[in-house]
């Protein structure tokens, strides 16, 4: 539920190992894999971890603690920028980790499915809630996507804030509403947040379906409070486009909010189905909206969190609709 928690634990069994001297199976296969998941569900650039991350490290071996998580990363793939992990720590047992775009992968055990397609990579959540009877840790993230064009950035999870400075801000960033799922309109009323890390119940576990005939991934998903909602990913096969389609059943209105990174420019021109936007890097893209019943569609500013202890205000582009919604973002 936590991406950053994976890689404490990982450091932390890792390290555990190397004092007993034993790497032999299962220790070694496992540890293989689970670096093995951290590489594939993340990038080079900054990542916007999902769920309730801080920034926890076992040994300070990084040389930049802001950007530990990528040399953690560049480590397991054996490139030049893990160097300062592998004086202290050697080889990576996982150096070996070869990329092969073009394929959907789910992660059954972490409910995580991402795919690599040409300058395009997709990471979206079909997990449980949380750790436990408690949900501890939990973020109302089901149906979530994040999504980054070479490289960069261009849908962001919101991110955690940090546990106690801002209550608000905190259960803000953790809510279904700071997330990218589709959403009532009116609001999910459960499961409700019960404290700092406790929550009163689980939700349904999302179902996720590979869809190979058709080249994409469905992930649907109902709770007490909410109608049935399929969401369906897909790329064009001229690598120029993402589209995510959202169904919902029945006539209440949804809505769906795209979040972007604080650098993120939404140009003038737009129209009232689509956007242009600027990335950091300078890539401009374009997000268009296609629904039978289109509401509203508005831009606005929200606070986001790259890191553990910071906040930033970023732009984000909302949009109503009923019954269906499909959203593309394309190169331009």
């Amino acid at each position: 539920q936590a991406l950053h928690y994976h890689l404490f634990a990982w450091e932390m069994a890792w390290q555990a190992a190397l004092a007993v001297g034993d790497l032999a199976t299962p220790v070694l296969p496992r540890l293989r894999d689970a670096a093995r998941f951290f590489s594939l569900v993340t990038t080079h650039q900054p990542s916007w971890d999902y769920g309730d991350s801080d920034d926890a490290a076992i040994t300070p071996f990084a040389a930049n603690r802001e950007h530990a998580a990528a040399e953690w990363r560049a480590w397991f793939s054996g490139t030049l920028e893990g160097t300062s992990l592998k004086f202290w720590l050697g080889d990576s047992p996982a150096s070996d980790i070869r990329h092969t775009p073009s394929e959907w992968r789910f992660f059954p055990d972490t409910g995580l499915v991402t795919r690599e397609h040409g300058a395009w990579m997709i990471r979206a959540d079909a997990s449980p809630l949380g750790l436990g009877r408690l949900a501890a840790h939990g973020h109302l993230d089901a149906l979530h996507v994040s999504l980054w064009h070479e490289g960069e950035p261009v849908l962001i999870d919101p991110g955690t804030g940090a546990y106690f400075s801002d209550s608000s801000i905190r259960s803000e960033l953790a809510d279904w509403t700071a997330h990218n799922g589709p959403v009532p309109v009116m609001g999910r009323d459960l499961p409700r947040r019960l404290g700092c890390f406790l929550w009163s119940g689980h939700h349904p576990v999302p179902r996720v379906e590979i869809d190979p005939a058709h080249d994409q991934c469905v992930i649907r998903f109902a709770n007490e409070s909410s109608p049935f909602v399929k969401r369906s990913l897909r790329h064009t096969e001229t690598e120029t486009e993402t589209e995510i389609e959202d169904q919902v059943t029945g006539s209440l209105p949804h809505q769906v909010t795209w979040q972007f990174t604080p650098g993120t420019q939404i140009l003038e021109g737009a129209d009232e189905r689509g956007w242009h936007l600027r990335l950091e890097n300078g890539v401009q893209l374009r997000i268009d909206f296609d629904s039978p019943s289109l509401g509203s569609v508005k831009l606005t500013s929200r606070p986001v969190s790259l890191r553990f202890g910071r906040i930033d205000s970023a732009p984000a582009i909302q949009a109503q609709f009923t019954g269906s919604l499909r959203t593309r973002i394309s190169t331009v």
